[in-house]
């Protein structure tokens, strides 16, 4: 079950506000999410991705970033490889063992309960 949290979509704009685009990378394909990412005017959905490791090069050519520079929340096995390359791996409290033996961060929230407005909150207190 996916499940967008309003606090959520608020760090997405509150980092939209700071030049800082927000992507989702989903192996789903759902009408959902492609209606939320377009509300909340998510920089680019890459969706149907298995494996999510091998967008990382195209992710660094088109938004003109290096892997270290970029924060990614993830929550499963699909996530594990992506995580480690890059520089800040993130995982909602309710990720799975394996991940959060790899992630930088461990939030305190759970998925769908404002795990990525957290992670928003990190990242932009790191901008102050």
């Amino acid at each position: 079950m996916k499940r967008f949290f309003v606090r959520d979509g608020m760090g997405v704009t509150l980092l939209r506000k700071k030049n800082i685009p927000t992507l989702i990378i989903t192996k789903e394909e759902t009408e959902m999410t492609r209606r939320w990412a377009k509300k909340m005017k998510i920089a680019k959905l890459y969706e149907g991705v298995v494996q999510k490791e091998l967008i990382l090069e195209k992710i660094c050519k088109n938004f003109r970033v290096k892997p270290d520079e970029i924060a990614y929340i993830g929550d499963d096995v699909n996530d594990l490889e992506l995580l480690k390359k890059i520089g800040l791996a993130v995982v909602p409290n309710d990720a799975i063992d394996e991940v959060k033996k790899i992630c930088h961060y461990k939030c305190k929230t759970n998925s769908g309960h404002g795990a990525f407005r957290e992670l928003a909150d990190l990242i932009l207190s790191e901008q102050s």
